[in-house]
């Protein structure tokens, strides 16, 4: 209840532990390629990222779509 309070969904809860590398955004950006104009800001926009304590950290979202296996993650 309290993430419906904020708006805010279970897939755009940060992961502020997980590096934002950890994302393919090469694969992100080639399934808009055609669609849309792939820039820098496009993971924040489509909220795979957010900005936390002056750093990016990626979503539960992002990691569940985006997300590659790191060694020692």
């Amino acid at each position: 209840m309290r993430r419906s309070a904020l708006n805010l969904s279970y897939d755009e809860e940060l992961m502020p532990e997980i590096n934002p590398e950890a994302l393919s955004l090469r694969v992100a950006s080639g399934l808009f390629a055609g669609l849309r104009e792939w820039n820098k800001s496009m993971p924040e926009t489509l909220r795979l990222v957010f900005r936390n304590q002056g750093r990016l950290a990626p979503t539960v979202g992002g990691v569940l779509l985006f997300g590659i296996d790191m060694p020692g993650t």
